[in-house]
Protein backbone atom coordinates (compact mmCIF):
# COMPACT_ATOMS: atom_id res chain seq x y z
CA UNK A 1 0.00 0.00 0.00
CA UNK A 2 1.36 3.41 -0.98
CA UNK A 3 1.80 6.17 1.64
CA UNK A 4 -0.87 8.86 1.70
CA UNK A 5 -0.18 12.58 1.48
CA UNK A 6 -2.80 15.05 2.75
CA UNK A 7 -3.14 18.48 1.15
CA UNK A 8 -5.18 21.26 2.70
CA UNK A 9 -5.74 22.52 -0.84
CA UNK A 10 -4.69 21.36 -4.29
CA UNK A 11 -1.29 22.73 -5.28
CA UNK A 12 0.33 23.45 -8.65
CA UNK A 13 -0.36 20.68 -11.26
CA UNK A 14 3.37 20.16 -11.76
CA UNK A 15 3.77 19.25 -8.11
CA UNK A 16 0.54 17.21 -8.05
CA UNK A 17 1.78 15.04 -10.93
CA UNK A 18 5.11 14.65 -9.17
CA UNK A 19 3.44 13.42 -5.96
CA UNK A 20 1.09 11.03 -7.74
CA UNK A 21 4.05 8.99 -8.99
CA UNK A 22 4.84 7.95 -5.45
CA UNK A 23 1.80 8.46 -3.21
CA UNK A 24 -1.97 8.40 -2.89
CA UNK A 25 -3.26 11.95 -2.55
CA UNK A 26 -5.87 13.08 -0.03
CA UNK A 27 -7.31 16.58 -0.41
CA UNK A 28 -9.33 18.17 2.38
CA UNK A 29 -12.77 19.46 1.43
CA UNK A 30 -11.67 22.88 2.69
CA UNK A 31 -8.74 24.25 4.72
CA UNK A 32 -10.55 24.10 8.10
CA UNK A 33 -9.41 22.08 11.10
CA UNK A 34 -12.59 19.99 10.90
CA UNK A 35 -11.95 19.05 7.26
CA UNK A 36 -8.32 18.13 7.92
CA UNK A 37 -9.24 16.02 10.96
CA UNK A 38 -11.53 13.92 8.78
CA UNK A 39 -8.64 12.78 6.58
CA UNK A 40 -5.41 13.12 8.57
CA UNK A 41 -5.40 9.74 10.35
CA UNK A 42 -4.01 7.91 7.32
CA UNK A 43 -1.58 10.60 6.24
CA UNK A 44 2.17 10.00 6.31
CA UNK A 45 2.73 13.58 5.19
CA UNK A 46 0.85 16.88 5.13
CA UNK A 47 1.52 19.61 2.59
CA UNK A 48 0.01 22.89 3.70
CA UNK A 49 -0.45 26.35 2.35
CA UNK A 50 -0.96 29.41 4.59
CA UNK A 51 -4.74 28.92 4.70
CA UNK A 52 -4.66 26.17 7.36
CA UNK A 53 -3.22 25.98 10.86
CA UNK A 54 -1.67 22.57 11.43
CA UNK A 55 -2.21 22.54 15.17
CA UNK A 56 -1.63 20.13 18.02
CA UNK A 57 -5.03 18.52 17.56
CA UNK A 58 -4.37 17.68 13.91
CA UNK A 59 -0.83 16.45 14.61
CA UNK A 60 -1.99 14.19 17.45
CA UNK A 61 -4.76 12.80 15.23
CA UNK A 62 -2.15 11.78 12.63
CA UNK A 63 -0.33 8.70 14.05
CA UNK A 64 1.46 7.94 10.74
CA UNK A 65 2.66 11.50 10.19
CA UNK A 66 6.38 11.88 9.43
CA UNK A 67 6.61 15.28 7.75
CA UNK A 68 4.71 18.56 7.42
CA UNK A 69 5.83 20.47 4.33
CA UNK A 70 4.98 24.14 3.85
CA UNK A 71 4.58 25.68 0.41
CA UNK A 72 6.37 28.80 1.60
CA UNK A 73 8.95 30.12 4.01
CA UNK A 74 7.00 31.14 7.11
CA UNK A 75 5.84 28.29 9.35
CA UNK A 76 3.74 30.35 11.76
CA UNK A 77 0.68 28.30 10.72
CA UNK A 78 2.29 25.07 11.97
CA UNK A 79 2.63 23.96 15.61
CA UNK A 80 6.36 23.36 15.26
CA UNK A 81 6.79 22.59 18.96
CA UNK A 82 4.30 19.69 18.94
CA UNK A 83 5.72 18.37 15.67
CA UNK A 84 9.23 18.42 17.12
CA UNK A 85 8.10 16.66 20.30
CA UNK A 86 6.72 13.85 18.16
CA UNK A 87 9.75 13.61 15.88
CA UNK A 88 7.91 15.01 12.87
CA UNK A 89 9.94 17.02 10.37
CA UNK A 90 8.71 20.49 9.49
CA UNK A 91 10.02 21.51 6.07
CA UNK A 92 9.82 24.85 4.30
CA UNK A 93 11.25 26.33 1.11
CA UNK A 94 13.51 29.27 2.02
CA UNK A 95 14.74 31.38 -0.84
CA UNK A 96 12.36 29.94 -3.42
CA UNK A 97 9.99 32.93 -3.29
CA UNK A 98 12.65 35.62 -2.93
CA UNK A 99 12.44 37.02 -6.47
CA UNK A 100 8.63 37.21 -6.53
CA UNK A 101 8.30 38.80 -3.08
CA UNK A 102 11.14 41.25 -3.69
CA UNK A 103 9.63 42.35 -7.01
CA UNK A 104 6.19 42.72 -5.40
CA UNK A 105 7.72 44.79 -2.61
CA UNK A 106 9.32 47.16 -5.10
CA UNK A 107 6.05 47.31 -7.06
CA UNK A 108 4.24 48.45 -3.90
CA UNK A 109 6.96 51.01 -3.18
CA UNK A 110 6.63 52.42 -6.70
CA UNK A 111 2.83 52.36 -6.70
CA UNK A 112 2.70 54.28 -3.43
CA UNK A 113 5.54 56.69 -4.21
CA UNK A 114 4.09 57.51 -7.63
CA UNK A 115 0.52 57.73 -6.29
CA UNK A 116 -0.60 55.35 -9.02
CA UNK A 117 -3.81 54.11 -7.40
CA UNK A 118 -5.17 57.60 -6.80
CA UNK A 119 -4.14 58.79 -10.26
CA UNK A 120 -5.78 55.77 -11.87
CA UNK A 121 -9.05 56.55 -10.07
CA UNK A 122 -8.79 60.22 -11.08
CA UNK A 123 -8.50 59.35 -14.77
CA UNK A 124 -11.49 57.00 -14.55
CA UNK A 125 -13.54 59.78 -12.94
CA UNK A 126 -12.49 62.44 -15.44
CA UNK A 127 -10.50 64.34 -12.80
CA UNK A 128 -7.61 65.23 -15.12
CA UNK A 129 -6.39 68.14 -13.02
CA UNK A 130 -5.50 65.70 -10.25
CA UNK A 131 -2.14 65.53 -12.05
CA UNK A 132 -1.25 68.85 -10.40
CA UNK A 133 -1.62 67.57 -6.85
CA UNK A 134 2.15 66.92 -6.69
CA UNK A 135 1.71 64.00 -4.32
CA UNK A 136 4.12 61.69 -6.15
CA UNK A 137 7.77 61.52 -5.14
CA UNK A 138 11.03 60.36 -6.69
CA UNK A 139 12.92 57.37 -5.30
CA UNK A 140 16.34 58.64 -6.31
CA UNK A 141 18.48 59.58 -3.30
CA UNK A 142 15.75 58.52 -0.86
CA UNK A 143 16.71 56.36 2.12
CA UNK A 144 15.19 52.89 2.11
CA UNK A 145 15.15 51.27 5.55
CA UNK A 146 15.02 47.47 5.40
CA UNK A 147 14.06 45.50 8.49
CA UNK A 148 15.53 42.00 8.10
CA UNK A 149 18.26 41.31 5.57
CA UNK A 150 17.69 37.75 4.44
CA UNK A 151 17.37 36.73 0.80
CA UNK A 152 14.28 38.86 0.15
CA UNK A 153 15.63 41.95 1.90
CA UNK A 154 18.87 41.66 -0.08
CA UNK A 155 17.05 41.41 -3.40
CA UNK A 156 14.93 44.45 -2.55
CA UNK A 157 18.12 46.36 -1.72
CA UNK A 158 19.76 45.33 -5.00
CA UNK A 159 16.75 46.41 -7.07
CA UNK A 160 16.33 49.71 -5.24
CA UNK A 161 20.00 50.58 -5.57
CA UNK A 162 19.34 50.79 -9.30
CA UNK A 163 17.12 53.79 -8.45
CA UNK A 164 20.12 55.36 -6.66
CA UNK A 165 18.44 54.82 -3.31
CA UNK A 166 20.51 54.76 -0.13
CA UNK A 167 20.02 51.49 1.79
CA UNK A 168 19.77 51.38 5.58
CA UNK A 169 19.48 47.95 7.23
CA UNK A 170 18.42 46.85 10.69
CA UNK A 171 19.03 43.16 11.37
CA UNK A 172 20.39 42.15 14.81
CA UNK A 173 21.45 38.76 13.40
CA UNK A 174 23.47 40.21 10.56
CA UNK A 175 27.24 40.05 10.84
CA UNK A 176 28.99 42.89 9.02
CA UNK A 177 31.52 40.49 7.50
CA UNK A 178 28.70 38.70 5.60
CA UNK A 179 27.61 41.83 3.75
CA UNK A 180 30.38 41.52 1.20
CA UNK A 181 30.44 44.24 -1.44
CA UNK A 182 26.88 45.43 -0.81
CA UNK A 183 26.75 49.18 -0.27
CA UNK A 184 24.53 49.50 2.79
CA UNK A 185 24.54 51.24 6.14
CA UNK A 186 23.94 48.97 9.14
CA UNK A 187 21.66 50.65 11.68
CA UNK A 188 21.92 49.79 15.38
CA UNK A 189 18.25 50.10 16.34
CA UNK A 190 14.77 50.17 14.91
CA UNK A 191 14.27 53.60 16.43
CA UNK A 192 17.22 54.97 14.46
CA UNK A 193 15.96 53.30 11.27
CA UNK A 194 12.52 54.90 11.63
CA UNK A 195 14.02 58.32 12.29
CA UNK A 196 16.29 58.22 9.22
CA UNK A 197 14.30 56.35 6.53
CA UNK A 198 12.04 57.81 3.84
CA UNK A 199 10.65 54.37 2.99
CA UNK A 200 10.62 51.32 5.28
CA UNK A 201 10.18 47.71 4.11
CA UNK A 202 9.67 44.74 6.45
CA UNK A 203 11.28 41.34 5.78
CA UNK A 204 11.40 39.39 9.04
CA UNK A 205 9.68 36.12 10.00
CA UNK A 206 6.74 36.22 12.39
CA UNK A 207 7.31 34.80 15.88
CA UNK A 208 6.91 35.82 19.52
CA UNK A 209 9.77 38.29 19.27
CA UNK A 210 8.42 40.04 16.18
CA UNK A 211 4.76 40.26 17.24
CA UNK A 212 3.81 43.95 16.93
CA UNK A 213 7.46 44.77 16.35
CA UNK A 214 6.18 47.92 14.65
CA UNK A 215 4.04 49.56 17.31
CA UNK A 216 2.67 52.96 18.28
CA UNK A 217 5.82 54.21 20.01
CA UNK A 218 8.00 53.24 17.05
CA UNK A 219 5.66 54.77 14.49
CA UNK A 220 5.67 58.06 16.41
CA UNK A 221 9.45 58.20 15.88
CA UNK A 222 9.12 57.92 12.11
CA UNK A 223 10.43 60.64 9.86
CA UNK A 224 7.63 62.88 8.60
CA UNK A 225 6.16 61.57 5.34
CA UNK A 226 7.63 58.06 5.53
CA UNK A 227 6.16 55.23 3.44
CA UNK A 228 5.79 51.79 5.10
CA UNK A 229 5.61 48.53 3.10
CA UNK A 230 4.95 45.08 4.55
CA UNK A 231 5.15 41.86 2.52
CA UNK A 232 6.19 39.71 5.50
CA UNK A 233 3.44 38.92 8.03
CA UNK A 234 0.57 41.12 9.18
CA UNK A 235 1.05 40.47 12.89
CA UNK A 236 4.44 42.20 12.81
CA UNK A 237 2.60 45.54 12.68
CA UNK A 238 0.07 46.74 15.24
CA UNK A 239 -2.69 47.62 12.79
CA UNK A 240 -4.51 49.96 15.19
CA UNK A 241 -1.32 51.97 15.64
CA UNK A 242 -0.71 51.89 11.88
CA UNK A 243 -4.19 53.25 11.19
CA UNK A 244 -3.61 56.19 13.55
CA UNK A 245 -0.17 56.88 12.08
CA UNK A 246 -1.59 56.92 8.54
CA UNK A 247 -4.61 59.00 9.48
CA UNK A 248 -2.82 61.61 11.58
CA UNK A 249 0.74 61.26 10.18
CA UNK A 250 3.76 60.92 10.40
CA UNK A 251 3.25 58.14 7.79
CA UNK A 252 2.26 59.51 4.40
CA UNK A 253 1.28 56.14 2.91
CA UNK A 254 1.62 52.37 3.10
CA UNK A 255 1.66 49.28 0.90
CA UNK A 256 0.34 46.13 2.55
CA UNK A 257 0.30 42.58 1.24
CA UNK A 258 -0.42 41.05 4.66
CA UNK A 259 -2.82 41.61 7.55
CA UNK A 260 -3.22 40.60 11.18
CA UNK A 261 -6.39 38.74 10.21
CA UNK A 262 -6.56 36.96 6.86
CA UNK A 263 -8.65 37.10 4.78
CA UNK A 264 -8.85 40.73 5.85
CA UNK A 265 -12.16 41.74 7.41
CA UNK A 266 -13.94 44.27 5.20
CA UNK A 267 -14.66 46.30 8.36
CA UNK A 268 -10.93 46.81 8.93
CA UNK A 269 -10.52 50.61 9.20
CA UNK A 270 -7.33 50.49 7.14
CA UNK A 271 -9.50 49.75 4.11
CA UNK A 272 -11.12 53.18 4.44
CA UNK A 273 -7.84 55.03 3.90
CA UNK A 274 -7.00 56.48 0.48
CA UNK A 275 -3.25 56.54 1.18
CA UNK A 276 -2.84 52.75 1.39
CA UNK A 277 -2.54 50.23 -1.44
CA UNK A 278 -3.34 46.57 -0.72
CA UNK A 279 -2.80 43.12 -2.17
CA UNK A 280 -4.23 39.84 -0.76
CA UNK A 281 -1.06 38.14 0.55
CA UNK A 282 -0.16 37.51 -3.07
CA UNK A 283 3.48 38.65 -3.23
CA UNK A 284 4.74 35.09 -3.82
CA UNK A 285 1.86 34.02 -6.04
CA UNK A 286 3.37 34.52 -9.46
CA UNK A 287 2.98 31.76 -12.04
CA UNK A 288 6.66 30.91 -11.81
CA UNK A 289 6.96 31.04 -8.04
CA UNK A 290 3.77 29.06 -7.39
CA UNK A 291 5.20 26.19 -9.42
CA UNK A 292 8.63 26.37 -7.75
CA UNK A 293 7.24 26.47 -4.23
CA UNK A 294 4.83 23.58 -4.78
CA UNK A 295 7.46 21.38 -6.42
CA UNK A 296 10.00 22.05 -3.67
CA UNK A 297 7.40 21.29 -0.98
CA UNK A 298 6.56 18.04 -2.79
CA UNK A 299 10.25 17.12 -3.10
CA UNK A 300 10.65 17.47 0.66
CA UNK A 301 7.86 14.94 1.23
CA UNK A 302 9.29 12.55 -1.36
CA UNK A 303 12.73 12.76 0.26
CA UNK A 304 11.47 12.18 3.81
CA UNK A 305 9.19 9.27 2.93
CA UNK A 306 12.03 7.67 0.97
CA UNK A 307 14.43 7.93 3.88
CA UNK A 308 16.44 10.87 2.53
CA UNK A 309 17.19 14.19 4.20
CA UNK A 310 15.25 17.08 2.56
CA UNK A 311 16.82 20.37 1.52
CA UNK A 312 15.39 22.40 4.41
CA UNK A 313 14.26 21.17 7.83
CA UNK A 314 12.93 24.10 9.83
CA UNK A 315 13.00 22.25 13.16
CA UNK A 316 16.31 20.47 12.52
CA UNK A 317 17.97 21.84 15.67
CA UNK A 318 15.13 20.65 17.91
CA UNK A 319 14.97 17.22 16.27
CA UNK A 320 18.73 16.71 16.63
CA UNK A 321 18.54 17.76 20.28
CA UNK A 322 15.91 15.07 20.86
CA UNK A 323 17.98 12.63 18.77
CA UNK A 324 15.31 12.16 16.12
CA UNK A 325 17.85 13.05 13.43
Amino acid sequence: MRPKVLLNKEIHPQAMNFLKRYFDILIADNPSEEALLKKCAEASAIITRTSSYINKKIIEASPKLKVISKTGVGVDNIDVSTATEKGILVCNVPGVNSVSVAEHTVALILAVAKDLLIMDKAVRKGEWNKRYSLRATELSQKKLGIIGFGSIGRKVATICQSFQMKILVYDPYLISSTIGKLSIDLINSLEELFKKSDIISIHVPYNGKTHHLVNSSLLKMAKEGVILVNTSRGQIIDEKALFEALKDRPLSAAGLDVFEEEPVNISNPLLTLENVIFSPHSAALTKECSARIAVEAAKAVIDVLNGKEPRSIFNEKGLRKKEYL
